[in-house]
């Protein structure tokens, strides 16, 4: 059965608040099975009879919109995209001390006009993105609330919604969608 994370946006800030047992159980009446939380800020590990990605997605956002009474913005990742997304984040790696590095999950891949306006910005910045595909690596030379790309200036750059994640919670997940059951 495939193995998926999701990643939901703007749970447990600004008022959005959500349990892990809420999560979880809209996880599960969206098909979802041997469904995990990681971390209370909306991280998701489970099966689901469903390989089509974009159908997970939409049921999951259906039920949490129904448990939770507003819309949560879902990035859902297979098993294999964990594994390439963890395999970046190592490449990425810097080691620059205070630096941190972070995913940025997307529906799909900007367009070309948004990724330029955001390498406009962050030329004026120490802040350094590399786009791969649906993810956004942000190498940030400090904390992420002080950035100028924090919360949703980079939804505005990029046109479009997105959610970020610390490495080493997006580590974390891959390395247990990569355990065996």
């Amino acid at each position: 059965m495939p193995r998926y994370a999701a990643f939901l946006r703007a749970i447990n800030v600004g008022g959005r608040q959500a349990s892990k047992e809420a999560l979880k159980a809209a996880c599960e009446r969206a098909g979802g099975t041997r469904v995990e939380t990681l971390i209370a800020s909306g991280n998701l590990l489970f099966e689901a009879r469903s390989r089509d990605e974009g159908a997970v997605t939409r049921r999951i956002e259906a039920e949490l919109l129904a448990e939770l009474g507003f819309e949560v913005t879902t990035f859902v990742r297979g098993d294999a995209e964990m594994a390439v997304v963890a395999s970046e984040l190592a490449a990425l790696a810097t080691g620059d001390a205070g630096a941190t590095l972070f995913a940025v999950f997307l529906a799909a891949p900007p367009a070309p006009d948004a990724w330029g306006r955001l390498q406009d910005a962050a030329a004026k910045a120490p802040d350094r993105f590399e786009l791969r595909g649906r993810q956004l690596y942000w190498l940030r030379a400090g904390g992420y609330s002080d950035s100028p790309f924090a919360g949703p200036v980079l939804e505005k750059l990029l046109a479009a919604p997105a959610t970020v994640r610390k490495s080493t919670t997006v580590l974390k997940m891959a390395a247990k969608l990569s355990l065996p059951r």
